[in-house]
């Protein structure tokens, strides 16, 4: 016999206008809640929906996907403290459909670029007259238990692109109850040839925890899988910045570090490209310096003024945003043009500084 599929409300070829609770679950979950009792809500389904006034009002919420005929008893068992939750999203979950889309790897110039949320009474920029951020993002969970996080270590802070990056994170439980946590990490390519995510998630390490004892998460990051796909559909790993951000979900990172990662001397392009000399008063050891400059949307710029910071001279990028400059390996270089947001950048023995400047509002 077919299967009725009249009161679905999720399933291949099963789609909603909105993503509110159907029919009259909402009503009934405010009813139970003005009793006063203690309310935990379990959300069976296999679609997230749009609970903004359930996670204001309840205290506890479980959401467990669509888990078999057992389902139940694996309910049960976490609902009474015989097993100690530790699953995280592997998705964010929206606010409303107005929200969507909604994901945690967007561009930098996506939601929230101004950093200006919206209320009913105070218009804002992003959104008008809401905040743009999701109810829950891609990556968050809860347990009995409680971590706290640190002694970030990495193995080095310069790599060659066939290097892997290996982090170590110190996870200690403050709670009686042993649990597990999920160490999480991000990168973010600083500068690149196409537009690249605000954060990826490249690597992921799960540790049980005993109950106020500690642990040691490892999580290793191959260099090549920093790479992207350029204009012409090539895959590559882009010499340059990228920012390592540990965290226990997208949105709660709690370290970051900048590591540069470098070309190979026997790749390393030979520009005709006009540099400007340094002082051998300088600090540091003099070296040439090369890169290329973009805005937040990957666009290179041209004509920016590119000076060692205290000497006189400067050069200009051409109009691919491509510069070479004479510098000191402890120098700093300054980056300057009109309409843009002036920055500044320390050598730090580097070849290779590619930078991102931001427009001026």
């Amino acid at each position: 016999m077919a299967r009725d599929y009249s009161n679905c409300t999720c399933g291949e070829g099963y789609d909603l206008t909105d993503l509110n609770l159907t029919g009259v679950q909402g009503d009934l979950i405010k009813e139970i809640y003005a009793t006063g009792k203690p309310v935990v809500l379990i959300m069976a389904t296999g679609r997230p929906f749009s609970i903004a006034w359930e996670k204001e009002h309840i205290p506890a919420i479980l959401f467990q996907w669509y888990g078999g005929e057992r389902e139940g008893e694996v309910i049960a068992d976490i609902l009474f403290g015989k097993v100690n939750p530790s699953g995280s999203f592997c998705y964010s979950i929206p606010q409303s459909v107005g929200h969507l889309p909604v994901h945690y790897n967007r561009l930098p110039s996506d939601k929230g670029f101004y950093r200006s949320p919206g209320r009913i009474n105070r218009p804002g920029r992003d959104y008008v007259f809401s905040d743009p951020e999701p109810l829950w993002t891609f990556g968050h969970g809860l347990s009995y238990s409680h971590f706290e996080y640190g002694d970030v270590r990495f193995n080095k802070n310069t790599y060659s692109l066939t290097d892997t990056v290996h982090i170590r994170v110190n996870v200690k439980n403050t709670s009686a109850i042993e649990g597990k946590s999920t160490v999480q990490v991000y990168v973010r390519d600083l500068v690149s040839s196409v537009v690249m995510p605000a954060k990826q998630l490249k690597g992921f390490a799960k540790v049980t925890v005993p109950a106020s004892g500690n642990a040691t998460a490892e999580i290793a990051v191959p260099v090549d899988e920093l790479g992207l796909y350029d204009k012409n559909m090539q895959y590559a790993v882009e010499p340059g910045d990228f920012e390592f951000m540990i965290g226990t979900a997208s949105d709660n990172i709690f370290f970051k570090k900048t590591l540069h990662v470098g070309e190979k001397q026997d790749k390393m392009e030979k520009k005709a490209l006009p540099q400007a000399e340094v002082t051998p008063t300088a600090k540091g050891k003099s070296m040439t310096v090369r890169g290329i400059v973009r805005d937040v949307q990957a666009k290179a710029l041209d004509n920016v003024q590119v000076s060692v910071k205290g000497e006189k001279g400067s050069v200009s990028t051409n109009e691919k945003g491509e510069y070479t400059i004479r510098a000191t390996s402890a120098g700093t270089l300054v980056f300057n043009k009109k309409g843009y947001e002036t920055k500044e950048l320390e050598v730090k023995a580097q070849n290779t500084l590619n930078v991102t400047l931001s427009n001026k509002f």
